[in-house]
């Protein structure tokens, strides 16, 4: 058979990442149906660039598209009727749906064991091509999960997510961020921590620091989090951390240049969140970067609005004296 070496090559690289795409769409499914049974919840979903966000009040909202070559989505505490979060199953939860996956796998390398047989005996055709790459991509991302939870509840545990993971779990269960006594990145006993585990650190470390007003504080650990984000395409766990600078530039160090381009990469999620956090970073933003009180007014309102759906504790009460900053400042901008 003669095949074109382009098409060919298309062929397999369609497969392979037909591969990826299949496995997070399954884990996207996974978690809509089953995370609730876990103590979890998929609170944000991304299918190339298309968003969703799931609001407190039940609903998902649609956002603007960007487009993404990726699948994505994120999970969150689960809460009761009374706002309290429940006790999560994270590691059960991320054992059955590895072995859901690994399933999967095995039923379409079986499904496929013919065209896979000419793929690799014999002379395969751009059907066989595809399937071939598209099953090394579903039992790449089967290895991949395997040594990402070995990491992840192994090796992560005795590090700087380990100490992550426990902060937010003392959270969840009703202690005070506040006193915790978290300490500057720097002088924490792990050495070397990935980005995704200072990203996390931070915007806890960062909270902290709001909470107890020490604001003269916070420039060092917001360039600190700006280093951990040099990546260009917007990934949804990282979303708090996106919401962070743009409300530090707007507010505490003005630079719109820096608020406008932290903004643009994670418009599709922030304009869609109807939680308070995020109305109250847009009006933030629309006072210090746009200048512009009647935008910063309507935000603020429906900021206000969603504030006693949102969280609970002293998360509530930071972005209430929060709102209240900002009223104050909108009132002197009038009488002036």
């Amino acid at each position: 058979m003669n095949r074109l070496p382009a098409v060919s090559l298309l062929a397999d690289a369609c497969g392979f990442f037909a591969g990826i795409w299949i496995k997070d769409l399954l884990f996207l499914l996974f978690g809509l149906v089953f995370a609730q049974n876990f103590g979890l919840r998929v609170n944000a979903v991304s299918v190339f660039g298309l968003t969703f966000t799931w609001n407190t009040d039940g609903t998902w909202t649609k956002g603007a598209r960007k487009f993404s070559p990726l699948i994505q989505h994120s999970l969150i505490g689960r809460r009761n009727a009374d706002g309290q979060y429940e006790k999560d199953h994270e590691l059960l939860y991320s054992v059955v749906r590895c072995l859901v996956l690994a399933a999967c796998t095995g039923v379409v390398l079986y499904v496929c064991n013919y065209p896979l047989r000419v793929w690799i005996w014999g002379v395969p055709g751009y059907s066989e091509l595809f399937i071939g790459w598209l099953c090394i991509g579903l039992c790449w991302m089967v290895l991949q999960t395997v040594g990402i939870m070995i990491y992840v509840y192994g090796i992560s545990m005795r590090r700087l997510g380990g100490y992550v993971r426990q902060i937010t779990r003392r959270m969840r269960q009703g202690e005070s961020l506040s006193a915790m006594d978290l300490q500057p990145l720097e002088a924490l006993p792990y050495k070397n921590p990935g980005k995704p585990e200072r990203l996390l650190y931070l915007c806890l470390y960062l909270t902290m620091l709001l909470l107890e007003e020490r604001t003269n504080e916070l420039k060092a650990p917001t360039e600190q989090l700006a280093a951990c984000m040099t990546q260009e395409q917007f990934l949804l766990p990282e979303t708090l951390a996106y919401y962070w600078m743009v409300f530090y530039y707007s507010r505490y160090e003005l630079n719109p240049a820096a608020a406008q381009a932290y903004l643009s990469r994670c418009a599709s999620a922030i304009y869609q969140d109807k939680d308070a956090n995020a109305r109250r970073v847009l009006a933030y933003y629309a006072f210090g970067t746009e200048r512009d009180p009647v935008r910063a007014r309507k935000y603020l309102d429906e900021a206000w609005e969603a504030l006693d759906r949102f969280s609970s504790g002293e998360e509530r009460e930071l972005e209430r004296r929060l709102l209240q900053e900002l009223e104050w400042h909108l009132q002197q901008q009038k009488q002036a």
